[in-house]
């Protein structure tokens, strides 16, 4: 005869609460789920500050026509935005803004200009002066005036940006800028590569081959 043995109601509790655990877990992990991808879609990235964004679309606007003065004439792109960028304030100066002045270029006899005030080194002191400065009809024939004067030197000495060309690296070429003596300011080249390194401009010039 066979005999039944009543199933213990001790082990069909254990087996429900095992069970139970394991729903609860899951049901933990999913609603961590659902709240981590919630506050990614409704809690995206802080934007860009605004200062930071008006720098970028400065470059953005200059990159394309600096690569092509990089793949035309060597000068490397992160160079030609860097003085741009250091020259005029980030366009925002009134050289820039009003005659499409980006370097400070000074004007020559019979070239067309406009007289301002500036401040030059000389001396061991900042002095303020006033001086003729180009006007550009557009910033693309400014950037590729400043691309020739660098090729054609000065008045005085038609070699004496040479070494800029010359120079293989980004690094050697902001150099050759500082000890040609491109300008006043005994900080220049400092200044050139804090402002490569800070806004990566770097990265224009991974992208000069078509």
């Amino acid at each position: 005869m066979k005999i039944r043995r009543r199933r213990s109601k001790t082990s069909y509790v254990k087996r429900m609460g095992r069970g139970l655990g394991v729903v609860l877990t899951l049901a933990f992990f999913s609603i961590a789920i659902v709240c981590l991808l919630g506050r990614w879609v409704f809690n995206p990235a802080p934007p860009m500050d605004p200062v930071r964004q008006e720098r970028e679309a400065f470059f953005q606007e200059l990159a394309p026509m600096s690569k092509e003065i990089a793949r035309q004439t060597g000068l490397k792109a992160s160079v030609g935005l860097a003085q741009a960028a250091l020259e005029s304030d980030f366009g925002s100066s009134g050289l820039a803004q009003k005659y499409n002045n980006l370097f400070g270029i000074k004007a020559g006899p019979n070239e067309p200009q406009v007289l301002l005030e500036t401040k030059e080194y000389e001396n061991g002191e900042w002095i303020e002066i006033k001086a003729p400065f180009r006007v550009y009809k557009s910033k693309e024939d400014c950037l590729w005036a400043h691309v020739r004067l660098l090729q054609n030197g000065t008045t005085w000495n038609a070699n004496q940006y040479q070494a800029v060309f010359l120079a293989q690296t980004v690094e050697e070429q902001v150099q050759a800028l500082g000890s040609s003596g491109y300008a006043t300011d005994p900080d220049y080249t400092a200044k050139l590569k804090e402002m490569i390194e800070q806004y990566q401009l770097k990265r224009f010039d991974q992208l000069n081959e078509k």
